[in-house]
């Protein structure tokens, strides 16, 4: 609600001629914002015993609230928390997409710079998440692919280094 608020209050304030368009910015501005700040610093969260994910997310997945205090975390709850990361960035896009004028991003652009820098948060924190380790099907072809062309650098080098 705070985010929400503050977001709402800051859009119609910048913009009082739209004030209609300016609040729904604002809200779901607000709402991503506040989702990605949660998750971001979901871990810090989670060790200091602060509780960020709804635990019907948390049975559905078949994991106990203590889950979340024990890095690595598990692969559904990483795949979970990718898959929210993913749908507030889209979220963030949305919202700004709703301003259409080019006075109202000028007159908005602190949350706009706001929402720009969550949003990179955002994907250095998914990026941080532990991923699946298992290899796929075509990861040995990949492997000697990579192999190769090192070995093949490697003998370039050596011929033409004196």
């Amino acid at each position: 609600r705070w985010a929400r608020s503050v977001t709402q209050l800051a859009a119609i304030r910048a913009a009082p001629d739209s004030s209609a368009s300016a609040a729904r910015f604002g809200h779901s501005l607000g709402v991503a914002l506040c989702e990605l700040d949660m998750l971001v610093s979901l871990r810090r969260s989670a060790h200091l015993g602060r509780l960020r994910v709804p635990l019907d997310e948390l049975a559905a997945l078949g994991l106990a609230p203590d889950a979340l205090a024990q890095t690595p975390w598990p692969a559904a709850l990483s795949q979970r928390l990718r898959e929210r990361h993913r749908q507030l960035r889209g979220a963030l896009t949305a919202s700004c997409a709703q301003l259409r004028a080019g006075d109202q991003r000028v007159e908005l652009r602190g949350l706009l710079v706001w929402a720009a820098l969550m949003h990179q948060h955002s994907r250095r924190a998914e990026h941080a998440l532990p991923r699946d380790w298992r290899r796929g099907r075509w990861d040995g072809i990949g492997d000697a692919l990579r192999a190769w062309r090192a070995a093949r650098r490697a003998m370039t080098r050596k011929l033409t280094t004196p």
